[in-house]
C-alpha cells in the first residue's frame, strides 16, 4: 500500500493565495484622499517671569518635541567676542549645578534622547524630543541645562574646540565661505551678519569669564519662547513648563546691549573666494593657528580682518 505524499510546498501556496486575496480586497476599498497637513493653532501662555509658552497639540504619535529660543545669538555678542554665543550655547548640557556632564548625558540616554544647543544669528536654540510619557522628566533636564549651567573650565575648552573645528570645516567649503563673506560685506554695520560660529582669532582670545558674562546678560526668560509640540495637552504642557522653568530668574530690566559697531565706508565690493587653508591642525591647547586667502577687491583685506 502506497502512501500519498503531499507536496511540501503546499503551505506556501496557501499563504500566497491568502496574500493575493488580501491585496485584491484592499485594492477594492475606496481610496481616501489625504489632505495637506495643517499645523495646529498654538495655545499660548506666558509665565510670570516672562517666558512665553506655545503648545502645538498633535496626538498622532506618542512623541513630544520641545524647542527653546533665547535672543542670545550673534546679534547680542560684543563686537570683539565673535563666537561667544556659539561657545555659550554648546556649553549648555555639559554639566549643571546638579549634574556632571557624564550623569547629564546618562539621564538623557535613559530617556532615549539627546539635547542639542547652538546659536544662530539672532537666537540661541535648545531642543530635545522624547516619548510623551517622559515629557515631564525630559523637560526638567532641558530646564536644568538652561537655568543651571556649571561652566566648567574643561568643558569650556571642549566647547571652544568644537566650535573651532566647525569653523575650519566650514572654511573647507568654498560656497559656505563665500556665503559667510557676503553677509559681512553686504551688511557691514549689522551685528547679526557676523559669522555665526565666530572667527578663529576671536575664538582664540575668548575666556571662560566672557562666556559666563554673556550668559548672565543674555539668557533671560523675557523675550524667550518655549515651543512644545506633540502628544501633550496645553494644560499638561503649561503645568510642566511652570514647574521646570518657573524658577528661571527674570534678571534686571533690559539686557546689556552689544557695543555699537563703527560704520564702514560705503561702496561696492566684489568678493572672490580662493579658499582657506589652515597652516596647522586644530589641536590642544585649543588656540588656533591658521591663515586665510580670501580676497576682497574693495578693501583688499584678508578674511581675518573682515
Amino acid at each position: 500500500m502506497h502512501r500519498v505524499r503531499r507536496p511540501a510546498h503546499r503551505p506556501l501556496r496557501i499563504a500566497a493565495s491568502c496574500s493575493v486575496a488580501l491585496l485584491l480586497s484592499v485594492a477594492a476599498w475606496p481610496a481616501r484622499a489625504v489632505g495637506p497637513y495643517r499645523v495646529p493653532r498654538p495655545a499660548v501662555k506666558k509665565l510670570a517671569n516672562g517666558l512665553e509658552i506655545m503648545v502645538f497639540s498633535d496626538p498622532r504619535l506618542p512623541l513630544t518635541t520641545v524647542e527653546l529660543r533665547v535672543p542670545a545669538g550673534v546679534a547680542a555678542e560684543p563686537g570683539d567676542q565673535n563666537g561667544v554665543a556659539s561657545v555659550t550655547a554648546r556649553m549648555l548640557g555639559r554639566g549643571t549645578t546638579s549634574h556632571s556632564a557624564e550623569t547629564f548625558a546618562r539621564d538623557l540616554g535613559l530617556l532615549g534622547t539627546t539635547l542639542t544647543a547652538d546659536a544662530g544669528r539672532e537666537y540661541a536654540i535648545v531642543s530635545s524630543a522624547f516619548l510623551s510619557r517622559d515629557f515631564e522628566s525630559g523637560l526638567e533636564l532641558v530646564a536644568d541645562a538652561v537655568i543651571h549651567p556649571a561652566f566648567l573650565d574643561d568643558e569650556f575648552r571642549r566647547a571652544a574646540n568644537s566650535v573651532g573645528r566647525g569653523v575650519l570645516q566650514l572654511h573647507a567649503s568654498p560656497p559656505a565661505t563665500a556665503a559667510e563673506q557676503l553677509w559681512t560685506l553686504a551688511l557691514p554695520d549689522v551685528p547679526a551678519a557676523r559669522p555665526p560660529l565666530g572667527r578663529l582669532e576671536t575664538l582664540g582670545r575668548l575666556t571662560l569669564d566672557q562666556v559666563r558674562a554673556f550668559y548672565r546678560d543674555q539668557y533671560r526668560p523675557g523675550g524667550a519662547v518655549l515651543a512644545i509640540a506633540g502628544d501633550v495637552t496645553p494644560e499638561r504642557a503649561y503645568a510642566a513648563a511652570a514647574e521646570s522653568f518657573g524658577s528661571w530668574p527674570a534678571g534686571a530690566e533690559g539686557a546689556t546691549p552689544a557695543p555699537a559697531v563703527a560704520p564702514r565706508p560705503r561702496g561696492t565690493a566684489r568678493c572672490r573666494c580662493r579658499g582657506i587653508v589652515p597652516t596647522m591642525p586644530w589641536h590642544a591647547p585649543w588656540r588656533p593657528a591658521c591663515s586665510s586667502s580670501t580676497s576682497a577687491n574693495a578693501s583688499r583685506a584678508a578674511w581675518s580682518a573682515t
